[in-house]
């Protein structure tokens, strides 16, 4: 589950590195989006909002982030 968290919460509300999975690890992000894409169970219990906002309770920050956007990057072809 650290893997779908650390995009919208680890990075961006953490900032606790300086690159995203989505735009700077691309071997990662295409396995990502397959478990997402291939997985129905991963895909229907993985709560992008619920996990910004716990992690934001939980840092006392005090703003949600609304993004990234889109919560999952559309599924690319090709073999992983």
């Amino acid at each position: 589950m650290t893997i779908v968290r650390f995009d919208p919460a680890y990075h961006t509300l953490f900032r606790c590195n300086l690159k995203m999975i989505r735009h700077d690890y691309p071997h990662i992000q295409k396995w990502l989006q397959h478990l997402y894409y291939t997985n129905e169970a991963f895909r229907e219990t993985t709560y992008f909002d619920a996990i910004k906002h716990g992690y934001t309770l939980a840092s006392k920050a005090p703003v949600v982030p609304v993004g990234p956007l889109p919560h999952m990057m559309p599924q690319t072809t090709g073999k992983l």
